[in-house]
């Protein structure tokens, strides 16, 4: 078994449950900017400085909470 079959069966198994209980379930690009976009609206806000933490959408007026890892 090869790591992509792995992934695939996690994929399945994480869009069955989110299909269950009627949740959305997006397979996106590790280099998409998520930090960037509201969840709430779509709204792109921008590029944010490393250590800003939390973030308002000038669209729809969301607040949202940055959980980066921190280094040691």
């Amino acid at each position: 078994m090869g790591i992509r079959f792995r992934l695939e069966k996690i994929q399945d198994f994480l869009e069955g449950k989110a299909e269950k209980y009627g949740r959305d379930f997006r397979v996106i690009s590790r280099w998409e900017p998520t930090s960037q976009i509201c969840s709430n609206c779509g709204f792109k806000g921008g590029k944010l400085d490393l250590q800003v933490r939390e973030w308002e959408c000038l669209n729809c007026g969301s607040k949202h909470v940055l959980r980066r890892r921190m280094q040691q």
